[in-house]
């Protein structure tokens, strides 16, 4: 899925390296988070010119107007799920961890992309 490719020549031929940023067993769960890092981009901005102008986003917060921000802010949930996608993805590279490791590591990303995606729709479901 996720390949870079090093060229070399050698005697008129070109010789292919691969570097894999995750080991073939642990390309679905990336395929997974990517699709979901998409659904809740596109979720956001289908969302954007159809809710109020204000959305209470800091559920955390006591009630009232501190919960409240512009409805740009929702493209902060994107922004994180995008974050989390290349933390996970570029530390399971950098780190080269065994491959049970890197599956249940890979395999809790998904959990944190579903997570978000509740969190998008929740936030959006409660203003539309």
């Amino acid at each position: 899925m996720i390949i870079l490719r090093k060229h070399r020549e050698t005697n008129s031929k070109t010789v292919h390296n691969r570097v894999r940023l995750v080991s073939k067993q642990g390309e679905f769960p990336v395929k997974i988070s990517l699709l979901f890092n998409v659904l809740i981009l596109l979720i956001v901005l289908v969302a954007q010119p159809l809710i109020q102008p204000v959305i209470p986003l800091f559920h955390s917060l006591p009630l009232g107007v501190n919960q409240l921000v512009p409805k740009i802010w929702l493209l902060l949930l994107p922004l994180l799920s995008i974050i989390f996608n290349l933390v996970h993805i570029g530390s399971t590279h950098l780190f080269k961890l065994h491959l049970l490791i890197e599956k249940l590591y890979l395999w809790a990303n998904v959990v944190v992309q579903v997570i978000l995606l509740m969190i998008t729709l929740r936030s959006i479901l409660v203003v539309m």
